[in-house]
């Protein structure tokens, strides 16, 4: 699969694509009984920090890849002729998806969609963020784009509290304002705001699937860094 940016105005030009390993059933190697996913990143725009930074990326993907690989190819060695035909249709799984949101002098991001079956009842899923930054070409820190963490985190617990009024979360307002603090919180610098993503049971259970709010640059300019704000303006 591909997908790409557009180049103009100060957009910068990325490519994605998405690298497949098959696992074959160790007696029946014409079964396939697992497989993953890993994304690559390619940059086509000026910024050598960016550029560094998701070589580094990269570099992790095809690390946790191989990572993954072996796990699947353990479990697939333990598979039995019932579990192999179970698994044809339903295969074993670690897939790893990039969307590409924003790419400009000023930062890349992407949301890593990733989604795991080593069995069980159901697969595990979730999104995970990537921001690099084009001063530093590594991940921007949430003090980086945020001026008030404090006011951030209320706004969050108001925010999903409102939005997801007939959740039965575990303990809001701690389990965000702990995330907040620590800094380990999946955000996503847009071009026109941020956003927050929560996977199932970070927050509430697996049933309410992911969850997610924005913060707008137009409503929330005020605890937000000036220059994450400067956003390239399209040219007719």
């Amino acid at each position: 699969t591909d997908t790409s940016g557009e180049s103009y105005g100060g957009f910068c030009t990325y490519g994605v694509g998405t690298d497949r390993q098959d696992i074959h059933a160790e007696n029946a190697e014409e079964k396939i009984v697992a497989h993953v996913s890993i994304p690559t990143v390619v940059y086509y725009g000026p910024s050598e920090q960016i550029k560094k930074g998701i070589d580094e990326m990269n570099a992790y993907f095809r690390e946790t890849g191989t990572r993954q690989y072996g796990l699947l190819k353990e479990i697939v060695s333990y598979l039995d002729e019932d579990s192999v035909n179970q698994a044809e249709e339903y295969n074993y799984l670690c897939e790893n998806s990039l969307y590409g949101v924003r790419s400009d002098n000023v930062v890349f991001s992407g949301i890593i969609s990733e989604a795991t079956y080593t069995g069980g009842v159901h697969p595990d899923y979730g999104y995970e963020t990537v921001n690099i930054s084009g001063i530093s070409g590594k991940e921007l820190s949430l003090s980086e784009v945020f001026k008030d963490k404090e006011k951030l985190a209320e706004e969050l617990v108001r925010k999903l509290s409102e939005k997801y009024p007939d959740t039965k979360f575990f303990n809001l307002e701690e389990d965000i304002k702990k995330e907040v603090e620590e800094e380990r919180i999946s955000f996503l610098v847009g071009y026109s705001g941020i956003s927050f993503f929560f996977s199932p049971y970070e927050l509430a259970s697996f049933a309410d699937g992911i969850l997610d709010v924005s913060f707008s640059f137009e409503e929330y300019g005020d605890i937000i860094e000036d220059n994450i704000k400067k956003t390239p303006q399209v040219m007719n």
